[in-house]
């Protein structure tokens, strides 16, 4: 699904929300990449059971430091299926 809010602006939510569905349980996972392809930081990276889930990015790379604003890509990966989605970080 799409992020909600989005898009979204730092100081002002905790986050956005990221949800998806799984048909079956499997490993996910899911990154925040920026428009260069750079990935920026991992959301998810494990077994997850079927059905519905959610994540939050809270606009902060893996290191910890916040993100500048713009426009990003999420991309969930599992078993054979990959989904991507834009989302828009403000200030």
């Amino acid at each position: 699904a799409q992020n909600y809010p989005n898009p979204f602006t730092m100081g002002k939510s905790t986050g956005t929300t990221i949800g998806y569905a799984l048909p079956s349980a499997s490993y996910a996972v899911l990154k925040v990449y920026n428009l260069l392809g750079k990935e920026v930081r991992t959301l998810v990276n494990e077994s997850r059971p079927l059905g519905r889930s959610t994540a939050v990015w809270d606009g902060r790379d893996n290191s910890g430091k916040q993100v500048s604003a713009g426009i990003y890509m999420y991309k969930l990966t599992s078993g054979n299926h990959t989904f991507s989605r834009r989302l828009s970080l403000t200030r």
